[in-house]
């Protein structure tokens, strides 16, 4: 046998040699991976161990008083590419799954003695209404955190919008200006006017996604003014603030020209053009 041939078998040999661990290695004790369910509702993650590119097994759908459950996600903001699919997605990591909750409404029986007017709310702003029992879906008014408000148009100047100024307005208000406006205020075309901005926020909270902001009527500003402003709560601008509600006294045809908004600097109240950028804090009714 050549010399060359000889060589070339034993270096053959001690390459199967090396690879028949690695083989083994693979094949016998497959590593299994440490997967956390965050249930985000007060109850402590569930732990489960899997095999290396294994499907997991769905939990049993938890539920949450006044949320509906959006499914398990891997990371806790929800990108629509982060949601675990049960049927063919397999597990290759240690990883956290996230439960995604969207707030829906409390019960009739709801009667929180907890939330007070001045307190933190559920979406992380302050509750500045209460109007003392649960009755068409809420009870209780908050104000978004302050990273929230924003400077905007009305819109729409010299458009009609029928709206109101009472408490419990302001989110009809809103749907209102938004049906008639439409996806741009038809005066400058803008596309992020004050009512809308409010519809589209979606704020994140402890895994809860609060998406039923509305711009607050008359009345309801004034309430957010005497109970969280006037009592320095909630680190509002001293500006002017806009509400939902139209202005609809004076002269013919002015309530398609302004609407009301509240100086938060000293309380006073008055109407302006809708053409004007003055502050927007969104609100939620739970």
């Amino acid at each position: 046998m050549k010399k060359g041939t000889v060589i070339s078998i034993v270096l053959l040999l001690m390459v199967i040699s090396l690879a028949v661990p690695v083989l083994i290695s693979c094949t016998d004790g497959i590593p299994a991976y440490a997967v956390h369910f965050d249930y985000q509702n007060g109850n402590t993650a569930v732990q489960k161990t899997e095999l290396r590119n294994s499907m997991l097994i769905e939990p049993i759908t938890p539920s949450l008083e006044g949320y509906s459950f959006g499914g398990w996600y891997t990371n806790s903001y929800f990108t629509p590419e982060s949601r675990w699919d049960f049927d063919s997605d397999t597990v290759c990591s240690d990883m956290t799954l996230y439960a995604k909750w969207e707030f829906t409404g409390l019960s009739d029986a709801f009667e929180e003695s907890s939330f007070l007017v001045g307190s933190i709310g559920p979406a992380g702003g302050h509750i500045f209404y209460d109007k003392g029992s649960y009755s068409n879906g809420w009870r209780f008014l908050e104000a978004a955190p302050k990273k929230y408000e924003f400077r905007k148009v009305w819109g729409g100047y010299g458009i009609q919008v029928q709206t109101g100024i009472e408490i419990g307005a302001g989110k009809s208000n809103t749907e209102e200006i938004v049906i008639t406006f439409g996806h741009a205020e038809p005066y400058d075309m803008k596309t992020d006017y004050a009512a809308k901005v409010c519809a589209d926020l979606v704020v994140l909270k402890d895994g809860v996604l609060y998406s039923d902001w509305f711009l607050p009527s008359k009345d309801e500003l004034n309430q957010m003014y005497e109970n969280l402003k006037e009592h320095n709560i909630g680190d509002f601008s001293g500006d002017w603030h806009w509400s939902s509600s139209q202005f609809t006294m004076g002269f013919p045809n002015d309530h398609v020209k302004y609407a009301w908004f509240h100086l938060f600097g000293n309380g006073t109240r008055g109407f302006g053009g809708r053409y004007k950028d003055y502050w927007v804090r969104p609100v939620r009714a739970f």
